[in-house]
């Protein structure tokens, strides 16, 4: 029977060891930020988006104070709201409702909403998407 002492051997492996515990390291690392970058963007793009929506209704609410006030007077808002850019609008339907549009956007976000109006009460009929 041969000797096997040269398996005992260790002396040698500390340097893959290192450099595999290394390796490995680096790619959970790499994977942990890369997923925290990747979440962070969301939650940016998220909250953008709860902004633009509240700058749209925010528009859409101006726009319903202007148009309660003088039916006949300008059928055009255009604000800048918290870094978003608000155009409303508004246009009289054959019945006689004030259909409202509003919609925000900066960069890469835009959030749009729209409501009728009744003219008498001036109270929102319907709200759409």
């Amino acid at each position: 029977m041969k000797d096997c002492t040269w398996l005992k051997d260790e002396r040698g492996m500390a340097l893959p060891f290192a450099l595999a515990v290394t390796v490995l390291a680096f790619l959970l690392t790499s994977t942990a930020l890369s997923s925290y970058s990747r979440s962070l963007q969301a939650a940016n793009t998220d909250w953008a988006r709860i902004q633009a929506q509240y700058a749209a209704e925010s528009g859409l609410a101006r726009m319903r104070q202007r148009v309660c006030a003088d039916p006949n007077g300008d059928r055009l808002l255009s604000t800048p709201l918290n870094g978003f850019h608000t155009r409303t609008t508004v246009e009289k339907t054959e019945d006689g409702i004030f259909r409202i549009r509003s919609v925000a956007q900066r960069e890469n976000v835009k959030q749009s909403i729209a409501a009728e109006l009744d003219p008498r009460t001036c109270t929102i009929r319907r709200w759409e998407p």
